[in-house]
């Protein structure tokens, strides 16, 4: 059904092996966020941003990044925020973000 839908709208889908295992790595990445909040597992990094004619740092951009556990490779930003804003913990994430950044 998501997988219709993320096509457009009044379609449908047929179930395969290949949706079944992206439908079980997604759901092992939803859990495994929840287990991320609770242990404070997400770091952010800071990227300045520079005026290219004076050389002056105008502002600072936190990026958010999940260096997830058991795994070599951290979870892709676009990855994660999909996860996090389909499954609910935007709000407590979008917390933690802040009071680290402001910190």
């Amino acid at each position: 059904m998501y997988e219709a839908k993320e096509r457009d709208r009044n379609q449908y889908g047929r179930y395969s092996k290949a949706l079944g295992a992206r439908a079980t790595q997604r759901l092992a990445l939803e859990n495994d966020l929840r287990r991320a909040l609770a242990r404070n597992e997400f770091m952010l990094h800071y990227q300045l941003l520079v005026d290219l004619v004076g050389g002056q740092i105008i502002a600072v951009e936190a990026l958010l990044r999940w260096e997830r556990s058991g795994f070599d490779a951290p979870v892709f930003p676009a990855e994660l925020i999909s996860v996090v804003e389909h499954t609910g913990p935007i709000i407590p994430v979008g917390e933690r973000v802040l009071r680290s950044a402001c910190t």
